[in-house]
């Protein structure tokens, strides 16, 4: 049996938004803190720093160096204190301060007290927590990373490219159609750099007499 064209729900249009972004995507050195629940110490002025990439030092300390690439957090065990100290040498060459974002220090085992004082004194970001390597890794790339006030870059990132990336026109013209469906739009805040998500909803007709 034929169905009346009346009833048939409209086919939905589409929009893009934001293409995928590692700056958008990735967790910042505070939202590793904070998914942790151990404070970061070190450099504060690098809190907002994002990570692309997680290492585990588990190799030895030049193969560990060799394979550090943009901005990465390694987790090494306490008990690396070669590897600690390595690190936070490199920390103040500009070529791997780009490449170490911060350090994740797991293990029971506490770290001497040599080491200590060179990690402090270097400035490198680091948390110093109390469980084993493997639970450390596992939270950390399970982690989904949500933007927050906090995070600087990403919104300037989105200030920047949200009038090329969504197009504010077409969802307008979405909105202004006399759609028989809840349609979803865009408010941009230009002033405040946000992108509000608004709902509108729309009279559900029966017929088109207009009498409902």
């Amino acid at each position: 049996m034929a169905t009346c064209p009346s009833f048939c729900p409209p086919a939905p249009a589409g929009h893009g938004g934001f293409d995928y972004s590692p700056i958008l995507a990735n967790p910042t050195l505070n939202h590793i803190a904070r998914l942790l629940d151990h404070p970061l110490n070190g450099d504060a002025t690098a809190r907002s720093r994002i990570v692309h990439h997680v290492q585990l030092g588990a190799a030895s300390s030049q193969k560990v160096i060799d394979l550090l690439a943009q901005s990465t957090l390694l987790i090494t065990t306490s008990s690396r204190d070669e590897l600690i100290v390595t690190l936070s040498s490199l920390y103040h060459i500009p070529a791997y301060r780009d490449k170490i974002a911060g350090l994740v220090i797991p293990g029971q085992a506490p770290v001497s007290s040599v080491t200590q004082k060179i990690l402090d004194a270097s400035g490198i970001p680091y948390i110093r927590i109390f469980q084993s390597t493997a639970d450390v890794f596992s939270a950390i790339t399970g982690h989904i990373s949500k933007i927050s006030g906090e995070d600087e870059e990403k919104i300037d990132l989105i200030c920047s490219s949200a009038e090329k990336a969504i197009d504010f026109d077409a969802i307008d013209r979405l909105v202004c159609d006399d759609a028989p469906f809840s349609t979803a739009m865009i408010r941009y805040q230009q002033e405040t750099c946000i992108v509000q998500p608004v709902v509108v909803h729309w009279q559900k007709r029966c017929c088109t007499c207009g009498c409902c």
